[in-house]
């Protein structure tokens, strides 16, 4: 997949009740609903609005595949990001985005959707971009869906958002399809889970 160093100051674990106030917060920075588009595409952003009793719904769900990891600052035991994760639907069913995962997983010759595991929205608090905790996020999934003999994980990123696109093909993700939704297009990303 892809190799790490190790973040001294940061530590990563699943979420836990305690963490949805401080992802609600990530989430909404991330969202960056009042920059210019330019802005968003250069400095990333979420879409979608899950609130608080949605996040808590998520993480705290009764599943060892569906839930979210958080980046942990140890210097002022803060939570400095999140990754939400979960199954890939087996049929074309639920919202836009969800589809869109669940089509190009199904159109791949290579992804058994279940053996695949989806991960976003994905988010790092604007002062710690750059030091490498979205990729560490990124591999802790990984390593939950090995344990769960998961061969990918993949997400959707709308095409506007270069930062997000960037740092995938960065990471070496695979493009393995597209879709529009409200006349937005969107790539749905893969990497295969292997050690």
């Amino acid at each position: 997949m892809f190799s790490l160093t190790e973040l001294e100051d940061f530590d990563f674990r699943i979420a836990e009740e305690k963490d949805v106030n401080h992802i609600v917060d990530i989430l909404h920075a991330a969202a960056r609903v009042d920059a210019s588009q330019e802005e968003r595409s250069s400095q990333g952003f979420v879409q979608g609005r899950m609130g608080k009793e949605g996040i808590e719904q998520w993480i705290l769900a009764d599943s060892p595949v569906r839930g979210a990891v958080v980046a942990h600052n140890k210097m002022d035991d803060s939570i400095i990001g999140v990754c939400f994760f979960s199954p890939v639907p087996t049929e074309i069913a639920g919202p836009p985005v969800v589809q869109g995962i669940a089509q190009a997983v199904a159109d791949s010759a290579d992804i058994d959707a279940v053996k695949a595991l989806a991960y976003g929205p994905l988010a790092v608090r604007d002062v710690f971009s750059g030091r490498g905790l979205a990729k560490h996020m990124i591999a802790f999934i990984a390593g939950v869906a090995r344990d769960h003999e998961k061969t990918h994980i993949v997400a959707s990123v709308e095409d506007a958002n270069q930062k997000s696109l960037g740092m995938h093909e960065h990471l070496g993700a695979e493009r393995i399809g597209s879709f529009e939704r409200e006349g937005r297009p969107y790539s749905v990303v893969a990497f295969e889970t292997a050690a």
